[in-house]
């Protein structure tokens, strides 16, 4: 028997000697394998929208623990204890659900991005903060360790979930849905700032809750957060297909694939084009009002207010006719759809040339035909020079 306890030791020194001697090669290659598990997470629950509605326990869950966290650092910093492996365990158990959150969000925010727009920020911010949740040396010895550091992590990430969950919750405004979301952002930040000395007198720090200073916050993030919200994808919604047309859309089935891409200004002139769209929607989108800004060149020429018919479940026609008072000139146009405060949900450019600019090459414009499922092409003499 003493002999088999020997061996244990043995093995037991063994392997404390080789995971001290290799800790940072260790949690490195615990870090890459955490991001396969991100990954995996993005492909297995991609536009899953059922799933977006249980995120609430999740983040109530997520909220214990940070709480959890903190009052056992309080408690080791009064009792002079130090049990590294209890904050490694609660780290570990943070780490994962934070996994799961932002890697769960990203595919949401990604279809919901407009690239080149204000919005793609918050998607890289997400994407940061998905990494950071896999890099164990950094998040357990700092992100951990700093309570305004920890209080801003978790407040960004309950801010992004709840402004993809609530709009699929509440029949409200989507932008009604961001300050909402801003405004309860407030309460993780504030608790994890307020339960210090909570084990020391847990009925007087009750008892002299500053629910004024709760308030102001919550009116200073949801402020915020409707200050910063060109800066917010339009989550839940997304586009499926974006095209310009020259004949009113009746249903989904006439969209033309390529839509309009160069054109000559004398085969518009006196002509309403049409900006149609393929929105997916899991929510009721007459909720919201959208228009879309038709632009030349950067500058804008006139507003057009969006149209919606819907296909099929969660499927949207959504399409908006030029402005009236638009005259078409030669240059690079611009069709983006914007929610009524004017977050971006999408673009579509094309070219309308000057005559007598362009080759020979023939070309075509499509546009549509209500007796016909497939598009009706006009044949066009143009192209752009150099074009093959």
């Amino acid at each position: 028997m003493s002999g088999s306890v020997r061996r244990l030791r043995e093995t037991y020194r063994w392997v404390s000697e080789f995971v001290h001697k290799h800790e940072t090669l260790l949690w490195m290659t615990h870090s890459a394998g955490a991001l396969g598990y991100g990954i995996f997470v993005m492909l297995f629950f991609h536009h899953n929208f059922s799933a977006v509605r249980k995120l609430g326990f999740f983040l109530l869950a997520l909220w214990i623990m940070l709480i959890v966290i903190d009052l056992y650092v309080q408690w080791e910093e009064r009792s002079g204890h130090n049990r590294r492996w209890v904050r490694l365990t609660l780290n570990y158990v943070l780490k994962n659900m934070y996994q799961g959150l932002y890697f769960f969000m990203l595919p949401f925010y990604w279809e919901a991005t407009v690239f080149g727009s204000y919005n793609w920020y918050m998607l890289l911010l997400l994407t940061i903060g998905a990494l950071l949740s896999t890099q164990d040396l950094i998040f357990d010895n700092w992100l951990m360790e700093n309570r305004l550091a920890r209080g801003l992590y978790y407040s960004f990430c309950l801010f992004s979930s709840l402004a993809l969950l609530v709009p699929l919750v509440l029949p409200i405004q989507m932008d009604a849905a961001v300050v909402l979301a801003g405004a309860l952002s407030s309460i993780g930040f504030f608790s994890l700032n307020i339960s210090e000395g909570l084990l020391e007198d847990v009925e007087s720090h009750l008892r002299s809750f500053p629910w004024d200073r709760l308030i102001a916050l919550g009116l200073l993030f949801g402020l915020m957060a409707w200050l910063l919200r060109p800066f917010v994808p339009a989550v839940p919604y997304s586009l499926r297909r974006s095209v310009v047309s020259a004949m009113t859309p009746r249903n989904g089935r006439d969209i033309p694939t390529p839509g309009i891409h160069r054109v000559l200004v004398s085969q518009v002139r006196n002509r309403k084009l049409y900006s149609v769209r393929i929105l997916y929607a899991p929510r009721d989108p007459y909720v919201d009002t959208f228009f879309e800004i038709w632009s030349l060149n950067g500058h804008v020429k006139g507003k057009s207010r969006v149209h919606m018919t819907k296909l099929a479940d969660s499927l949207y026609l959504a399409y908006s006719e030029s402005p009236p008072d638009v005259t078409w000139k030669p240059g690079r146009w611009n069709i983006s759809l914007k929610t009524s405060s004017g977050r971006l949900l999408g673009k579509v450019k094309f070219d309308i040339i000057a005559d007598g600019t362009v080759s020979e090459k023939k070309h075509v414009m499509p546009v549509f035909t209500l007796e016909s499922r497939t598009p009706y092409e006009e044949p066009l003499n143009c192209t752009v020079r150099g074009d093959s």
